[in-house]
């Protein structure tokens, strides 16, 4: 069968070779143009007879022309001014109302290198993806029975640091006969009335995942990076510590003729202090220094 057009009051059909009809406009009892798929009855295309609506993809047009998917414009798209949420806007009343392409200074930020004036207030949502604050003052604020308080956020001149702060105990290095025996072999006045005592946190025995596993392993570890403080509870017992491969140990001694029966051990508390892995890309002295101060002082 030869391609043909079939016309006659109610339709008009297209057909191919073999008579298979693979689409075809009708019109129907209000006079609607249909172009849809013989096979699967899919609607590619209508303009509505009553009320001249133009659909693609859609059986039922609600606006004058109504798409059902995407689409792809080579050009510009031209829409009048929004009237709704939902609707389109150009970018000439976008930029009329955050301020102009043209403000450096409004209450909107536009594009990079523009200032902002007023507050910003997240509601309650995150800053996310920052770099890099450069603010005068950090202050969580708190409201504890209906008034007010800061809580100010400090800084640390030095390089970007990472602290972790944590409670040990100090356990005896030797039992108390061994003290004695060790007393009488010894001419060290020092060691001869002390106990000693020290506690051990080794970094490759701590839990995988906690705070201190992740403190660890967010600093550049050295004993050249890091600063140690430790301070005994209920004792006032010295407490020193060294930094050797990948522990920091903790030591300190117990004078016996001032503490007699020994304790078995020493709770103290610690904080650690580490420069960050990267701390070497924020000196102190900036970089940039036309990068504009949140502070000045003369």
């Amino acid at each position: 069968m030869k391609n043909h057009f079939n016309i006659c009051v109610f339709c008009f059909c297209v057909a191919v070779a073999a008579g298979v009809i693979f689409a075809y406009p009708i019109k129907t009892a209000a006079r609607d143009f249909i172009i849809r798929n013989a096979t699967t009855s899919a609607v590619y295309f209508k303009v509505d007879g009553t009320f001249g609506y133009v659909g693609v993809a859609t059986s039922t047009p609600a606006y004058t022309f109504s798409v059902n998917g995407s689409g792809y414009f080579a050009n510009a798209v031209i829409v009048g001014s929004p009237t709704a949420d939902s609707h389109a806007a150009t970018k000439n009343y976008v930029d009329s109302i955050v301020g102009g392409t043209t403000s450096s200074t409004s209450n909107y930020v536009l594009k990079s290198g523009d200032v902002m004036n007023g507050n910003l207030n997240m509601n309650g949502n995150n800053i996310i993806g920052v770099n890099k604050l450069t603010v005068a003052t950090i202050d969580p604020l708190y409201e504890i029975r209906g008034r007010k308080y800061a809580t100010y956020g400090a800084s640390i001149v030095g390089g970007v640091k990472e602290e972790y702060v944590g409670r040990g105990l100090l356990t005896a290095r030797i039992s108390n006969d061994e003290v004695q025996i060790s007393n009488k072999l010894s001419n060290d006045s020092r060691i001869e009335n002390s106990k000693l005592y020290s506690y051990v946190i080794d970094f490759s025995k701590i839990e995988y995942g906690s705070d201190l596993w992740v403190w660890r392993n967010v600093i550049d570890f050295s004993k050249d990076n890091i600063e140690v403080f430790a301070t005994a509870y209920g004792i006032p017992v010295p407490i020193a510590y060294i930094i050797e491969n990948n522990k920091i140990i903790f030591n300190s001694d117990l004078q016996l003729t001032t503490y007699n029966p020994q304790p078995s051990g020493i709770k103290f508390s610690y904080r650690l202090v580490g420069k960050r892995f990267d701390w070497a890309k924020h000196p102190t002295f900036v970089p940039n220094q036309n990068e504009p101060a949140s502070l000045m002082v003369r």
